[in-house]
């Protein structure tokens, strides 16, 4: 009479009996998949990788055929890199989420193609330079300088990419994003907003902080690409044939001790 009177609790034993039911049913199949062996089920035994079809099979190793798009992206850095291994890392650390390639696939892509390597280099070296106003571009990078008592002093250049001029040169005390920035700011109140600022992949050129400052600024920010060398071209040649003179003006800098 009782449970009559309550069709609630009616509907709430059933629930319960029903939630019962469908996790034993849930644990029994889950049982009889790890216990194949035990019971009556077919077992196929682990899974075995197929080999691939034979029209992807070329040579001894059996290793797939690459793409056209491969040998041409390997010709054209080989036409700027030096060696194989140069090549080869490049390669993959640029396009290695869908292709990879190795030393000897790299070795004969260059010997079969050398000629066309050498007009490449050819043409390159012919070229001329593109132009770039003054004051449009800059080039900005860190380098580290070894003094005589043993410390390392972050050093940074800002160069004009038009007319090639040194516009700031300055010894950091800590290498952070806001330190780059307060400098930047205080060259761009010297020599005028660039357009572009062309850096490379560090940490600090790609955080939150710089992007956003730069965006306010209406500075276009563009970082080298993942293949190619770490630093800008024109700083890089600043920091090979001013070693020199930038430690002596290293050296000249007042330090606290």
């Amino acid at each position: 009479m009782y449970w009559r009177m309550n069709p609630a609790l009616l509907n709430v034993a059933f629930a319960l009996v029903t939630t019962q039911a469908l996790w034993a049913c849930a644990l029994l199949v889950f049982w009889l998949a790890r216990h194949r062996k035990m019971t009556c089920l077919p077992y196929r035994g682990p899974r075995r990788r197929r080999a691939p079809p034979s029209s992807h099979r070329s040579g001894p190793g059996h290793h797939r055929a690459k793409d056209d798009w491969v040998a041409r992206k390997v010709i054209y850095l080989a036409s700027h890199l030096g060696s194989c291994r140069q090549v080869q890392a490049a390669f993959n650390r640029a396009y290695g989420y869908c292709e990879t390639v190795g030393h000897t696939f790299v070795w004969e892509v260059m010997r079969d193609h050398a000629e066309e390597i050498r007009q490449l280099r050819r043409e390159r070296k012919r070229r001329r330079p593109s132009f770039t106003p003054v004051g449009h571009t800059w080039a900005l990078d860190l380098t580290f300088i070894r003094s005589h008592s043993g410390l390392t002093f972050t050093v940074l250049a800002i160069i004009d990419a038009g007319s090639r001029k040194l516009l700031a040169l300055k010894v950091l005390p800590r290498k952070c994003a806001f330190q780059l920035l307060g400098h930047v700011l205080l060259a761009c109140s010297e020599h005028g907003v660039p357009e572009i600022i062309r850096s490379d992949n560090e940490a600090m050129f790609t955080s939150l902080p710089w992007l956003a400052a730069l965006k306010a600024r209406g500075i276009r920010n563009r970082p080298c690409t993942t293949f190619a060398s770490r630093r800008p071209r024109r700083c890089k040649v600043l920091w090979m044939r001013s070693r020199g003179s930038t430690t002596l003006f290293v050296r000249a800098k007042p330090w606290p001790a």
